[in-house]
């Protein structure tokens, strides 16, 4: 210890005045429970029920005895000596007492800021043990600290020496909590970012809870004591892989355990099969890894630019099978890496400690994004959307930066890394294109002096993105630049009307996603904004969404001083999650969006200071992802979901420095900056591993077209002579109860009679007047029981409606016929043929005549 370390010097009185306080406290908590009302019939003595005294006398009770440890240290300095070393020495019941302490301190000061609705059915206990925690809240700080000088001593010049050896912090965090003040005034003048609004339009992103936040603060306190403890030094060199597989391992655990809720993307569940199945956006990519199950290729053979996933569904459909809630929990379970990878990258700006502070908070934030997720418009690890996987190469991106930057001259190949991983998420979503942009603009800076250095490394960046998409590219017959093209056409034709180039028809987007949608469609939580009649230039629709998705990334942080639950958080006081949101809010919700900022602005300082430029990578990819969105004409909701989790990194990051300012003050030595490792160039690696890490992303890349060729094709491509003839020797014909010659005659009077042959997907039976509120044959409400369903095959894909009350048994993903009326992709159903042992036959109730159009 120090020198300098100041400990209690007069044990007695201060153990003396110890006591007088906890007493004091106890005998101002015993009048403040009988103030409390009680119930006049249970009354015993003096308007006090039974468990109202033994309350009061229990708190009683303990004033007195600590106020006779008051009295008795206060006169008796020997005694004193001995009880303080009993209860705050270098004993094991010492140590004991401090933690229990610490452990009080913190359960009560949860218990005292949960709201009442918490506690339910027992408002009423908790409104009378309400000043009792208070009281131990209190007594339990005040033991801790009394205890703790006695261990740690008190250093008042080591705090101060840390404050004043920071100066270059707090004015960096100064100059950004200013920068955020002026955009704050900015939006607060203009409404741009929050009334003012523009395009595909949602609220904030998931919310991490105040508890939340609690307890990975303590959870990462716990682990930065036992790095500073003599046990470090036992640290294993694979200590971050054993911890690296322990976070995905709890992570996965506690993601796939959660249920999913009912919601937009995975309505239901309904009859038959009372299942839950992807829709919209989620069940376009399911169906592109669909037909690849069937042996016709991903999406059919077109091209689509978001393929990765589905050729990433494609082997977890070939694995696991067709049911989604579980196929859902082995993608969380696969997901669950990224709280693993932001470990590394929170290890790697500041240390292990911090690392495990981020990752327990995306940990649980990530459990309640699935919780809110029939709440609130996002997308979650149990969605088979592109966005949460795209998070994950973000993160494994952002690591690869950070070191990178560490060291350029011997740690360029993490570049490499990074060319790779961006080409990888290009087939997610076009916006981590902008990465490469970030990347591109920070090569020359860091290779100022070094120019052909530099050139070689942006060269091999653009070489490894490039080998990510080769093959998928080649596949189909595209240039390495028409992957990065098509989906930013696709953009400027939905959202540029004046400016869009045309696309050719066979470069039309095919499915849900990627067809332009109207802003005024209806979304899950309500309508998005409706398009205002004035068209924006692009600088000022540019400027709303790049400054909505900030804001719709920094209310995912608490904003009350209470610890509220999910859906009083989302659906209750708090407004940010509404897309109609005006940017009205209450004023003590000002007061703590001041300090998130501030937390953030700290984080920012803190990250420069522990690691200069790497440590400001995380706010870099933020902001050029957010730029992305911007020039998209999205944002909020789901499209923040890959990057607000940057803003977590640093309030997590500021919060944590408090902290350790704050154990300053019991002498703790103050964390150096990770200084940039100065190292000579060498061209070696070059030669070896880069070579490798291009294969790499070539073979990673070449996944996407050969997982959707190495499965057999299940359905022969039959003319609808020889489907008929299938059908009638069957005898499947007959059980629909038609005539083969009368069939065949209708099929010549009626071209738009058919029959499809293929996989039947997504069987949901609605009663009359119900659907799924959106638009969208054949799930639309309708006013007639029917079972719809989707069937892909050789002929593609089609849309089926089969009117009938009675549909007991349509196993999802079987094989089937459908014979009905219909032009393009939807068909209205005269019988269906479920493919079984025996194949079970589902007509038309009531029965209509044979004739196109279906009466």
């Amino acid at each position: 210890m120090p020198i300098n370390m100041l400990r209690w010097k007069n044990k007695s009185f201060t153990l003396a005045v110890y006591g007088l306080l906890i007493s004091v406290g106890a005998f101002v908590t015993a009048w403040v429970v009988y103030q409390v009302p009680s119930d006049p019939k249970n009354n015993i003595f003096l308007g006090l029920s039974l468990q109202r005294m033994i309350l009061i006398g229990s708190v009683s009770l303990a004033g007195l005895l600590t106020a006779a440890l008051s009295v008795r240290s206060f006169r008796n300095q020997a005694w004193a000596e001995r009880a303080w070393t009993f209860l705050f020495g270098k004993t094991t019941l010492a140590v004991l007492i401090r933690w229990l302490a610490a452990a009080i301190a913190i359960a009560g000061w949860v218990i005292w800021f949960t709201p009442l609705y918490r506690w339910e059915n027992n408002q009423d206990y908790y409104l009378r043990l309400h000043p009792i925690v208070v009281w131990l809240t209190l007594a339990g700080v005040l033991t801790f600290v009394v205890s703790g000088v006695e261990e740690y001593g008190f250093d008042p010049q080591n705090f101060l020496n840390t404050l004043t050896s920071n100066k270059k912090i707090f004015g960096i965090a100064l100059g950004v909590m200013f920068a955020f003040l002026l955009i704050w005034a900015f939006i607060a003048l203009t409404g741009l970012g929050v009334w003012v609004s523009d395009g595909f339009w949602y609220g904030a992103g998931v919310p991490v809870l105040s508890l939340q936040i609690v307890l990975a603060m303590v959870i990462g306190l716990g682990v930065f004591a036992l790095e500073r403890s003599s046990f470090k030094a036992r640290f294993p060199k694979w200590t971050d892989l054993f911890v690296f597989f322990l976070i995905w391992c709890l992570a996965a655990y506690l993601w796939a355990r959660e249920p999913l809720p009912t919601s937009f993307f995975a309505p239901g569940p309904f009859l038959p099969d009372y299942e839950l199945h992807p829709f919209s956006d989620a069940a376009t990519f399911d169906r592109g890894s669909q037909f690849a199950l069937i042996g016709q290729g991903i999406n059919n053979g077109a091209y689509w630019d978001r393929a990765l996933y589905m050729a990433f569904l494609v082997f977890l459909h070939q694995l696991f099978g067709q049911n989604y809630e579980h196929l859902m929990n082995v993608q969380a379970a696969i997901y669950a890496v990224f709280p693993a990878l932001l470990y590394l990258l929170g290890r790697d700006v500041f240390n292990r400690s911090f690392g495990v502070i981020l990752a327990a908070l995306v940990t649980m934030r990530g459990v309640n994004g699935i919780v809110v997720s029939t709440l609130i418009d996002l997308a979650n690890q149990k969605y088979m959307l592109t966005d949460f996987p795209t998070v994950i190469f973000v993160a494994w991106f952002a690591l690869m930066m950070v070191r990178w930057l560490k060291a350029p001259a011997k740690n360029y190949l993490y570049a490499l890394w990074a060319g790779g991983v961006v080409g990888l998420g290009i087939m997610l979503r076009t916006n981590t294109l902008f990465l490469l942009v970030f990347a591109g603009i920070l090569i020359p800076f860091v290779y100022w002096r070094q120019k052909l250095r530099g050139m070689v490394i942006g060269m091999l960046v653009l070489v490894t993105m490039f080998a990510s998409t080769f093959a998928w590219g080649a596949y189909h017959d595209k240039s390495v630049f028409d992957i990065y093209i098509y989906r930013i056409m696709i953009v400027l034709k939905a959202r540029y009307p004046q400016a869009a180039p045309q696309l050719a028809p066979e470069e039309e987007p095919q499915g849900n996603e990627a067809a332009p949608v109207s802003v005024a469609a209806v979304s899950s939580t309500g309508p998005r904004l409706a398009e205002p009649a004035r068209v924006k230039p692009v600088y000022e629709f540019v400027t709303i969404h790049f400054l909505h998705n900030i804001i719709s990334s920094v209310f995912i942080l608490p904003t009350d001083d209470e610890f509220h639950d999910l859906w009083r958080t989302v659906r209750g006081d708090f407004p940010y999650w509404e897309p109609y949101w005006d940017g009205r809010f209450a004023e003590s919700a000002h007061h703590f969006l001041t300090l998130n900022l501030l937390l953030v602005a700290l984080g920012i300082a803190a990250a420069w200071k522990y690691s200069r430029a790497p440590g400001l990578a995380p706010l870099g990819i933020f902001l050029f992802y957010d730029l992305a969105n911007a020039f998209a004409r999205t944002s909020g909701g789901r499209y923040v979901v890959p990057i607000d989790w940057v803003i977590l990194f640093y309030f997590a990051l500021g919060l944590f420095q408090v902290i350790l300012w704050g154990l300053a003050f019991f002498g703790l030595r103050e964390e150096t900056a990770h200084v940039a490792e100065q190292a000579s160039w060498s061209w070696e690696p070059l030669k070896k591993q880069a070579p490798l890490i291009v294969i790499f992303f070539l073979f990673v890349g070449s996944l996407v077209p050969v997982s959707g060729h190495f499965i057999p094709r299940r359905y022969p491509d039959r003319s609808q002579e020889e489907l008929f003839t299938l059908l009638e020797s069957q005898g499947d014909i007959q059980k629909m109860g038609y005539d083969a010659a009368e069939l065949q005659t209708a099929f010549a009077q009626w071209p738009e009679l058919r029959i499809v042959a293929g996989r039947a997907l997504y069987p949901r039976y609605f009663e009359a007047g119900r659907g799924i509120p959106k638009n969208r044959f054949p799930y639309t409400a309708m006013d007639f029981p029917r079972i719809a369903f989707t069937v892909i095959g050789p002929q593609g894909l089609s849309y089926v409606l089969l009117p009938r009350a009675d549909v007991d048994y349509f196993p999802n993903a079987s094989d089937v016929f459908v014979l009905g009326c219909g032009l393009g992709a939807n068909i209205d159903a005269l019988a269906v043929v479920i493919v079984d042992q025996p194949n079970i036959v589902y007509t038309r109730r009531p029965p209509v005549p044979l004739q196109c159009p279906v009466q």
